[in-house]
């Protein structure tokens, strides 16, 4: 979860990491690129979600960016079954 959404870097390529969290008997974090990742296409968000465990997992996720003033809310992730490799292994989803 990331509160103060406005307060974060909108820079291209600058990110924050998110507190660590358990699911599926694994540790994961999230790292959110506000003004986008260096291949973003502008006015876009990036996400990276990260296995954190030493050992790999198949899942299939979904996120919501929920808007702060009841607007509408944007989601994407897999409709499919991703894996994700031991420790720091990376996907990678646009949000815009």
């Amino acid at each position: 979860r990331f509160n103060g959404f406005l307060g974060l870097p909108t820079t291209k390529g600058e990110f924050v990491i998110s507190p660590e969290f358990s699911c599926f008997g694994h540790k994961w974090l999230f790292r959110i690129y506000p003004g986008g990742y260096n291949c973003s296409d502008d006015g876009y968000v990036a996400l990276f979600l990260l296995n954190k465990t030493r050992e790999s997992i198949e899942v299939e996720y979904k996120y919501i960016i929920k808007h702060p003033n009841g607007g509408e809310d944007v989601s994407g992730g897999w409709n499919k079954v991703v894996k994700f490799l031991p420790k720091d292994s990376v996907v990678v989803g646009d949000v815009g």
